[in-house]
């Protein structure tokens, strides 16, 4: 199952990283939250949001 991991950075501020089921971290917060409280409300909306998401298409093809 993937989790939601909490934790301070260097600036003493709470940021998330979430871990997949085969243990990689796939997404991060691109902010830092003052309390851990604001952090965990941001995950929550994050999940509760997440079943509504939708797959946009890409507007230009990558060639790697």
């Amino acid at each position: 199952m993937a989790k939601f991991h909490v934790y301070k950075d260097e600036k003493g501020n709470y940021r998330w990283r979430l871990q997949s089921d085969n243990n990689k971290f796939v997404a991060d917060s691109s902010l830092g939250y003052r309390s851990k409280y604001e952090c965990i409300k941001a995950i929550k909306s994050i999940q509760k949001s997440i079943t509504k998401a939708e797959i946009s298409k890409a507007t230009e093809e990558i060639i790697i």
